[in-house]
């Protein structure tokens, strides 16, 4: 007898006994050491039987994100593979190593002799299919291989050379994306390897072909098991029929004992059944901390805080529906077609199916659509003189940080104020917060909620916020036309104030109502002490900086003319010339759009895309670092941005149109031509009947040279530019002018 074996058993999540295999093997090879990894649920590890011991207890997850979360997050097969994988590494590097033979258990089953399956070096496998499979109609057809693929995963042997290929093994399973992907891993390591690859003689896969030798592992993942006389492919023909193959048959006789079970799918506590939909989320959630640093998703099975998670509003719908239910909606066309618009007029319609749905669609109701993210009720606490500033003050958003601002410029004017954070918002919360209420004690409302979100502000706090007081929008939009949505709120207000001309006139186009340009307080921004290397920028070259996000409608932000304009002006990349730094955010949620802008920079050297999250202060130092910001939008309802490059001195090249003409000129900034034409705006966000700039790309590489070749311009333009900022009104002479328009917007018997 040779030396002592090793086996490891995967077992299943489900409903599995070990016994009939275990006991197959031992007798074959009764100096088989026996061990088993398994793929369920850690609370749920089910008893083994004597002689069988556990060797994963211990095992490290080598990517750090928990064994937890790849559970609720891999297919099963790739989870299976991800922890048999590392457990056969450590065996195979053991001071005394051997060969080890891994088997699934359901998956395979041992009808005869076993001894090669231990190989001296390589990989021992079955090959699904030994000679090409005709076209004759019959199951499993040519595809059928390439889906699944050549070399079985139900049985491997693997030779103490083999343990990098299990390293590798374990990893590849970590980041597959399918259960088809999974199902071919051994493929793909097979084939990256240089190992020699032996086909036992005595294994084959069941219903893809005979045999003419004694079957020593037989591979059953396609046999039926409560019809074991029977090959399944889904209903098609198979092409081996047992009544027509003895051996087959014989070996199907004996497997029936080993291979009987229930599977089950994984299961959070409470039931919830991990669908398509978590498993999306969570792999879009870990795929984001691996890129940017975000928090992981909660651990599945740890604290708790699962639920909550899978229930609380995502960015995707504006926050007006939990990321479960809306990632359920994202995939499926069924109910697409029946709520159109579920962040909209379909909103109520789709949130009481979605509380029903359990019922029918066998699924926990313990998700819920929405978790309500409004805070407590709001109260009527009176009407004294004051404002009541109204929006997402809390939020660390753009809007939040201005509504903050607004906030801060009457308190520091010394009126009254009162701040109410509107929580209807995916956005995280922000530092640094005012004092916050509930309670709507003054006699105006300066509310400062996204247009198309009035609805359900009304709807939430509506009756605690309008009756008695004067209500003024303070309103963003991009475009010189609004959607009709936009327009309905204005009927909830009383005016309408606009940060700029731009937007103040699409307003004046569709009401009556009064309505006032009202400036944005934009003092001068904070940076971090980052350096050019700290942000990835190269020292001693002339950089421009493009840089948006990607969920402001990458067609409006248009940076594809940036790069346009950019290999106009410098037709040969070089490695010490000007270079363009394309820096976006949110990729992963417009991802068609972000690799068409990488096609776009694809064949220049000197063009450079990086997505990446940013705390405001070092997004602040990058634009301060980068010699020129360049905007070639198409529309602009303010342009932020270009105001806090202004005030940081950097020179800026801009569309010549929209909202960003309020503070931009000739003598401050270098401004673009442009010609009016229709919008075209693949993501459904706009009006079809609006129009928006495009602008002369010609002219504006004449200006990105210039910005290189002359000095005395840039600097010039920088100067003047911060100058220009440092006139704007104070936080204290804008809190003044705000007091004094609110006194304004409400007539004398309600003061």
């Amino acid at each position: 007898m040779s030396r002592a074996v090793d086996v490891c058993l995967v077992v299943p999540a489900g409903e599995f006994d070990v016994t009939g295999l275990a006991a197959a093997i031992r007798e074959r090879r009764p100096d088989a050491r026996i061990g088993a990894v398994w793929a369920g649920d850690v609370q749920r590890r089910p008893p083994l039987p004597p002689a069988v011991r556990w060797i994963d207890l211990d095992l490290v997850e080598p990517t750090g994100v928990g064994w937890g979360r790849l559970l609720a997050t891999l297919p099963t097969r790739a989870y299976e593979w991800a922890r048999a994988a590392r457990a056969v590494g450590r065996l195979l590097r053991r001071d005394d190593p051997t060969s080890v033979l891994v088997m699934r258990i359901g998956s395979a089953a041992v009808t005869g002799p076993i001894d090669e399956w231990w190989p001296a070096t390589g990989l021992a496998l079955v090959d699904r299919a030994r000679r090409p499979l005709p076209l004759d109609g019959a199951a499993p057809s040519g595809f059928d291989l390439v889906r699944r693929g050549r070399w079985s995963d139900a049985a491997v042997g693997a030779a103490p050379d083999a343990a990098d290929l299990f390293d590798e093994l374990a990893e590849l399973a970590i980041v597959v994306a399918s259960s088809d992907g999974a199902e071919r891993l051994v493929d793909v390591v097979v084939g990256r390897s240089t190992v020699t690859v032996a086909a036992p003689a005595s294994g084959v896969a069941a219903g893809w072909g005979s045999t003419d030798r004694e079957i020593g592992v037989l591979d059953v993942d396609d046999l039926d098991p409560t019809e074991p006389w029977r090959v399944d492919f889904g209903g098609r023909r198979p092409r081996v029929l047992l009544s027509q193959t003895p051996r087959l048959a014989a070996a199907v006789e004996v497997a029936r004992s080993q291979i009987g079970g229930v599977p089950a799918p994984i299961s959070l506590p409470g039931g919830i059944v991990v669908d398509e939909s978590v498993r999306t989320l969570m792999a879009a959630s870990i795929d984001e901390w691996r890129r940017s640093g975000a928090d992981l998703p909660p651990d599945p099975f740890g604290s708790g805080d699962m639920i909550d998670w899978l229930q609380s509003p995502t960015a995707r719908s504006g926050g007006a529906i939990g990321r479960y239910w809306f990632e359920e909606w994202a995939r499926r066309p069924d109910l697409h077609a029946a709520f159109p618009d579920p962040m909209g007029d379909d909103r109520e319609r789709f949130l009481r199916w979605a509380e029903q749905s359990w019922r029918s669609d066998t699924r926990s109701a313990m998700i819920r659509a929405i978790e309500p993210r409004t805070g407590e009720a709001w109260h009527d606490a009176g009407h004294d003189p004051g404002v009541n500033v109204i929006g997402y003050i809390a939020s660390d958003s753009g809007l939040g940080d201005f509504t903050r601002r607004l906030h801060r410029s009457l308190a520091v004017a010394g009126v009254p104020v009162s701040g109410l954070h509107y929580g209807r918002t995916a956005s995280p919360t922000a530092g640094d917060l005012p004092e916050l209420t509930t309670e709507v004690a003054h006699d105006v409302n300066l509310v400062a909620v996204h247009g198309d979100q009035m609805r359900y502000f009304a709807d939430d706090h509506g009756a605690a916020v309008f009756p008695g007081r004067r209500t003024i929008g303070y309103w963003f939009w991009e475009l010189s036309e609004l959607t009709p949505r936009v327009v309905q709120s204005i009927d909830m207000v009383d005016e309408v104030w606009a940060a700029t001309e731009f937007v103040a006139d699409a307003y004046r186009r569709v009401t009556d109502k009064p309505v006032r340009v009202v400036p944005v307080p934009v003092p001068e921004p904070d940076r971090s002490s980052a350096t050019r290397a700290d942000l990835g920028l190269p020292d001693g070259r002339f950089v421009f900086l493009v840089t948006f996000d990607h969920l402001s409608i990458t067609d409006r932000k248009n940076p594809i003319g940036a790069i346009r304009a950019f290999e106009r002006a410098f037709p040969q990349a070089t490695s010490d010339g000007p270079m363009l730094y394309v820096k976006t955010l949110n990729a992963e949620e417009r991802w068609a759009e972000h690799e068409e802008l990488q096609l776009a920079a694809a064949s220049r050297s000197d063009i450079v895309v990086v997505d990446r999250h940013l705390s405001r202060s070092d997004q602040m130092r990058l634009i301060e670092l980068s010699d020129c910001l360049v905007s070639l939008h198409r529309s602009e309802g303010l342009g932020l941005h270009l105001m806090e490059a202004m005030w940081l001195g950097s020179p800026v090249i801009a569309t010549a149109y929209s909202g960003n003409l309020d503070f931009m000129d000739e003598h401050n900034s270098a401004l673009v031509d442009a010609t009016l034409v229709p919008v075209v705006d693949r993501q459904g966000y706009y009006p079809a009947t609006a129009v928006w700039a495009d602008p002369d790309l010609s002219q504006a590489a004449s200006v990105m040279q210039r910005m290189v070749d002359d000095d005395g311009y840039r600097t010039g333009l920088g100067e003047a530019a911060r100058r220009d900022m440092m006139q704007q009104p104070s936080m204290t002479h804008t809190g003044h002018l705000i007091a004094r328009l609110c006194r304004e917007a409400v007539p004398t018997s309600e003061v």
